[in-house]
């Protein structure tokens, strides 16, 4: 195989990008919860304005929370997980040596090479269950539940580099989805 088909990156995250990375994540698992929420939020503030514009003694929008709190409590709780979930995920990502120093990647229709590596320098595409692409970065989940954070502030040749890695992933991995513009 040529070099033209492979894109080298060195990698150096920060905890913002493997945050906002997971938060992305997390929201899309719980977006059945998400709009339940958004649901109870508008359905509270349909009741307030129906209020002000119909007030009657002792029906105010806050007694109407007050009385749906566990339900209110109950449908936050998704959206609580999404960024409490990613602060969690973040400090655990960081708790790895190997994800605070630089890590050079080679992404090929062969496969990764990772250096320096813990283990296996070499990855298959086998190996990973799915890669998404966030506006700001690509995850890789591997199968054994570990992420891999690859910034596209990282590709030096900029957007040839970003179009030829996502052209590699979408070879590669049948359920990596490119993303939309």
């Amino acid at each position: 195989m040529g070099e033209v088909n492979s894109v080298t990156v060195t990698v150096r995250p920060n905890a913002s990008e493997v945050y906002w990375s997971t938060v992305v994540v997390n929201a899309r698992q719980f977006g059945f919860g998400i709009l339940l929420f958004v649901i109870v939020i508008l359905f509270f503030a349909a009741g307030s304005l129906f209020h002000w514009l119909n007030p009657t003694e002792g029906a105010g929008w806050y007694h109407l929370l007050e009385k749906s709190g566990p339900v209110l409590g109950i449908c936050s709780f998704p959206v609580l997980m999404i960024f409490v979930g990613a602060a969690v995920t973040t400090k655990r990502f960081f708790l790895e040596l190997s994800n605070t120093l630089g890590v050079t990647y080679r992404f090929s229709d062969a496969g990764i090479d990772v250096e320096p590596s813990v283990g296996n320098p070499h990855l298959g595409w086998s190996n990973f269950q799915n890669a998404i692409e966030t506006r700001t970065s690509f995850l890789l989940f591997t199968s054994d539940g570990q992420k891999r954070v690859i910034p596209k502030r990282c590709l030096a040749g900029g957007l040839p580099e970003t179009r030829l890695l996502r052209e590699i992933l979408r070879c590669c991995m049948s359920s990596f989805k490119l993303r939309e513009d």
